[in-house]
């Protein structure tokens, strides 16, 4: 066994200061070495054509996927992608207050609605000023109506959730505690309802 380890490292160390003699110029190299030719009837795979798709009609034009058809994993994704669009659906619906003004509904218990508001709130233009998990309540600037700038006068809305049953209202209030103005509230809510997951 010491002697395998000694021919081995003989061996890489000739090879290593060989190959240090040698002056390596990948350029002129790669310059000498003549173009790989092959023969017109020579079959080549094309990677567009590997997994072909049977009886497509001529005005599909997208690339067709790297799943073999009919794989578990291929119903797997249409699986998952039926459950995302069918929860992103069903998650949360804008509706009308007694008030008249815009509400939300989630299907969520407040504490997990709390947090999939908190998430949809980071990925809006609006920004949170504060929260508080007590109250149940978020602190927006609306920055849109400022012009995207923050001064003196940009408006602060708290969005407030509420549990309702076995669901969640989302109902967004100005600084007196009152229902915002109607299309305020609309823009506000359809914002949030677009990015909750």
């Amino acid at each position: 066994m010491r002697y395998l380890t000694l021919i081995t490292a003989i061996a890489t160390t000739t090879l290593l200061v060989g190959c240090a003699k040698r002056p390596q110029n990948y350029l002129t190299h790669a310059r000498t070495v003549p173009a790989i030719r092959t023969s017109a009837d020579m079959p080549v795979k094309r990677g567009e054509n590997y997994y072909p798709v049977p009886n497509a009609a001529p005005s599909v034009t997208q690339s067709p996927s790297l799943v073999p058809p009919g794989s578990n994993l291929q119903r797997f994704e249409n699986q998952t992608q039926l459950q995302q669009s069918f929860s992103k659906r069903t998650m949360a619906t804008l509706q009308q207050s007694n008030q008249g003004s815009p509400v939300m509904a989630i299907a969520e218990k407040p504490a997990v609605a709390w947090s999939k508001v908190g998430r949809a709130l980071q990925k809006t233009p609006y920004q949170i000023l504060d929260q508080d998990s007590t109250l149940h309540s978020y602190y927006v600037l609306d920055v849109k109506s400022t012009n995207n700038k923050i001064t003196k006068t940009t408006p602060i809305y708290r969005v407030y959730l509420k549990a309702q049953g076995n669901q969640t209202q989302v109902i967004l209030l100005n600084k007196d505690n009152q229902p915002a103005a109607k299309d305020v509230s609309q823009r506000i809510l359809t914002a949030i309802q677009q990015k909750v997951a």
